[in-house]
Formats: C-alpha cells, structure tokens, sequence
C-alpha cells in the first residue's frame, strides 16, 4: 500500500487558527481485491406498519442483489413480534422475496441482536437496520437501552440505520449508527444501489493516524476505512501551534491478511508546508458544515437551539471563498428554514440524513 502525505499551512481561512491541514492519499493497487472479506446484513422491520412498503422493499432488495458482487456474503433478516433468518449465503443464490408479510408489533432490539450471532468477525460487515416505526416490544425500547446493544457492535462493522416516513424514534436510530432519512420508500432502491457498489468496489483497510503534537485529527467518513484502489482519504488537523518537526504516524491493517499490522511513520519539515489547494479546501468545508449539522441536530429541541443558530451564522460568514460557498450555502438553507419555525420534526430527519453525506450522492 502506497501512503502520500501533504500538509498545508492554514491561516485564518474559515476562522480556522493557524496550524495545519492534512491531506493523505492512499494507492492500494497492491492489495488482491475479492468478496471473500466482506458481509453485508440486512435487517427489514415486518411489523404491521410496513404493509404498504413491501413491495418497495422487495425491489430495492433485487437491485441489491443485482449490484453486489454475487459471491459477497448477504444475511437477511425480518422482525416483528421476534426476529428471524429469511436468508443467509452468496448474494447470488438470494431469491426473491416476494413472500413478505407485516405483522404484529416492533421488536427492532431482536432483530439488531440476532444480526449479531450472524456476524463473521474475520470480514468486513455492513448492517443495514430498516424500520419505519418505533420498537414497541422486546427490551429494547428506549435510547439507553439501544446504546446498551450497541456497545456489543464487533469490530470493522459498519452500521447504517434506515427510517422510513416520518413515524418512527429519529433519537433511536441515530444510536444504532449512521443514520439515513428517506421521506418515501422508493427512495430504499437508489441508496441499495449506491451501498451494493461502494461494498463491491472498495478494498479494506484498518486506518489510524496520530501526530506528535496535541491535535483534532479527522479521518474519512467510515468507521471501516473503506478504501477504493488509489483513492484518497481526507484527515483534517488544526492546532495552535506549528511544531518545527510534526510528523503522523500512519498504521493500517489490511483484510485480506489480518495477521499483519503495518505501522509506517512520515516526517514532515517545515519546509514542505505549503498553502492547501481549492480541492483541499473544499473537502475540509464539507466536513466543517457537516459537524455544524451534528450540533444543530443535537440542539432542535434545546433551549439552546437559537444562539446555537445565531453562532453557526456568525461563524459562516468568515467563509469567503470560493471553495466554501457551496457547504456554506447547504448550512444556510437549513439555518433559514429552522428560523421560519420548519417543521423541526422533519427538519431533524433531514438534517440528520444529510451528515451522512455519503449514501445521499
């Protein structure tokens, strides 16, 4: 695996402080690329509520089927009163489900827990959790007690969890993982579509990265460090002073040998700090607006929530150029429509939807 490393100089762009940015590129050609390392699990709410999304369920399903690549190993599984396996093998062997039924209550904390026990803990897992209501049976019920269950997530496990309409706990879904907000459920198709290919085409990888000075460091958008061959990864710093002498230490683990963990160290003089280029810049925005979302999110039903707009604003100003407008038009949008008294309800899923950028492209 081949690791390149820039870092720019930031000086007050953004209202950043002066300190530094980094950008880390990746070429991973040399890794063997299969389906032999990868997973993915479903989890379909069946309860009584999702009668009328069962056709669109069962499409997006087959589109799922179609995409990914046929020897990746795919698990189904429903939920209502209990939870149960609907299939379990290669995707290309998965048949139709045209026989779902709804019925009965939500027992969403049966459904996550036998996903669990199907895990392989030698791949790399995605766990999609679908539902369009709230968990009404079972001992999971509460945000707590989901973030209990969730403690209990094996490693390199991705999870993504889906509401449907605009009934179900946005606070419950948001504990279980990156958390996805359709408005209708024709939308399942595109996003399984976009989640069958990222999971075909990546190559996996463990990814850290520390400095050799206190620092805020961001990699990525995935918990897994999914990468795709000669793709580039985005990891931000920021800090208030530049040492003479920084350097990252970069370790990451490949899949497809997990007995062996590389650690590779890269130095970085003074003299190779130059100042970030528009790309750069434009990828660290996108990431900024993304973490003022975060914020606002948490803050639409505090009392808090107008200062918190008021800061936002005055923050975003100081974000003049070019390669800012388009995130800062994005915030914008939603700061305005959370000042007209939006419907917060829905404002929240699709604020909450929107963080999670990369299955809404």
């Amino acid at each position: 695996m081949n690791i390149q490393t820039n870092v720019y100089k930031v000086s007050n762009y953004g209202g950043l402080p002066s300190g530094l940015l980094g950008h880390l590129n990746l070429s991973s050609t040399d890794t063997p690329q299969g389906p032999s390392n990868k997973e993915i699990i479903v989890i379909i709410d069946l309860s009584q509520s999702m009668s009328s999304s069962l056709l669109h369920i069962q499409i997006a399903l087959q589109n799922l089927k179609e995409v990914l690549d046929p020897e990746i190993f795919m698990t189904l599984i429903g939920y209502n009163n209990t939870a149960f396996e609907l299939f379990s093998g290669p995707a290309k062997r998965c048949p139709k489900m045209s026989t779902l039924c709804a019925s009965g209550y939500t027992n969403m904390g049966a459904g996550i827990s036998l996903a669990f026990t199907k895990i392989d803990r030698r791949k790399a897992t995605w766990m999609v959790v679908l539902s369009d209501g709230i968990s009404n049976l079972g001992k999971y019920q509460t945000v707590k007690q989901f973030e209990k269950l969730m403690k209990q997530t094996p490693d390199r496990t991705e999870i993504i969890s889906i509401g449907l309409g605009n009934t179900f706990d946005a606070n419950i879904m948001q504990s279980l993982g990156d958390f996805i907000y359709l408005a209708e459920t024709e939308g399942i198709t595109e996003f399984f579509r976009g989640l069958a290919k990222e999971i075909t085409n990546v190559q996996i990888f463990g990814i850290k990265a520390t400095s050799n000075f206190k620092s805020r460091v961001v990699i990525g958008d995935s918990r897994l460090g999914c990468l795709s061959s000669g793709s580039t990864l985005q990891f931000g710093v920021v800090t208030q002073y530049l040492p003479d002498n920084p350097h990252f230490k970069i370790s990451y683990r490949c899949m497809d040998d997990l007995d062996t963990l590389i650690t590779k160290e890269i130095p970085l003089s003074s003299s190779e700090i130059k100042s970030p280029p528009d790309l750069v810049k434009k990828q660290y925005y996108t990431f900024a607006a993304l973490r003022r979302l975060q914020i606002l999110y948490k803050n639409l039903a505090s009392v808090h929530l107008f200062s918190t707009i008021q800061t936002i604003k005055k923050d975003i100003k100081r974000w003049t150029e070019p390669s800012s407008q388009e995130a800062r038009a994005m915030l914008e949008r939603f700061l305005s429509k959370l000042e007209t008294k939006g419907d917060q309800h829905i404002l929240g899923y699709q604020i909450a939807g929107k963080i999670n950028y990369r299955y809404n492209s």
